[in-house]
């Protein structure tokens, strides 16, 4: 499934923490090529998918607002993909702290099915699946339409509430295109993202950096290692500009992260 917007994908500014090591891969600057030094210069009236705002996308582009938030991935299709909502949902423990839950994988496009698996599995309240499951977003239309005199909201309003936990990989992706969408590099941007993007001036406020859980399990083998699934889930810290900006944890089910949900179009 993956695309030319997502060459070196899983390479890209990315670093994981495990057993007190950390390894720091290849900055996001050296993937810059010769070529997308040549196009600092393109006409700007000509790169696609740029829009004045962020507002004004609502095409099928990465970075565009759609299906309720923020396009991140696009599939080959250029028909389907994910969506991130546009806000955090809470904070939350994993959950189910000492319980194993099989199943729960790490490619795109297994978020959802991980998410059901741990909701199946773990009655626990308040869990990232939890939080993620039961978050709805319906699009605001305009103001409010007068009936009999009254004012009331249209009830034809578009609502969203089939979303689901990422998978380590979906929550990977996501952080690798609001870092990249927030570099403002023009010659980057077209060489990465061929089939157009859009650009929100707003991008620090909607995505903060902090720590995120993913719905992998810690018995999900990632770089060759596979930690205790009953104790262990998989983190992903979104870090500052002067750091690697992209962290994994093997984390504690007990921590508390933050939540972010997605779905899928």
């Amino acid at each position: 499934m993956k695309t030319s917007a997502h060459i070196g994908a899983l390479l890209l500014g990315f670093a994981v923490i495990s057993s007190c090591q950390k390894n720091e891969l290849t900055d996001t600057n050296s993937f810059k090529s010769d070529l997308a030094k040549d196009l600092l210069n393109s006409d700007l009236s000509q790169r696609k998918g740029r829009g004045t705002s962020q507002e004004e996308c609502h095409d099928i582009k990465i970075g565009s607002l759609y299906g309720g938030g923020i396009i991140f991935y696009i599939d080959e299709s250029g028909r389907h993909g994910l969506i991130a909502a546009l806000e955090d949902v809470g904070t939350a423990e994993w959950g189910c702290m000492g319980n194993s839950i099989p199943g729960t994988a790490i490619q795109i496009g297994t978020g959802q099915e991980n998410t059901l698996t741990i909701l199946a599995a773990c009655k626990e309240p308040l869990t990232a699946a939890k939080l993620s499951d039961s978050w709805v977003y319906k699009e605001k239309k305009g103001k409010p339409k007068r009936h009999n005199n009254k004012e009331r909201n249209d009830d034809k309003r578009k609502k969203y509430d089939d979303w689901f936990l990422p998978s380590f990989i979906e929550g990977h992706l996501l952080i690798e295109t609001i870092h990249i969408l927030k570099t403002n590099d023009v010659a980057y941007l077209d060489l990465v993202y061929p089939n157009g993007y859009c650009l929100g001036a707003n991008l620090g406020q909607i995505f903060p950096f902090g720590n995120y859980w993913t719905s992998s399990q810690g018995d999900s083998r990632f770089m060759g290692t596979a930690y205790d699934g009953a104790t262990i889930a998989w983190i992903l810290k979104y870090s500052t500009d002067s750091e690697p900006y992209q962290i994994a944890y093997s984390e504690l089910k007990s921590f508390k992260a933050q939540v972010r949900p997605i779905r899928a179009f």
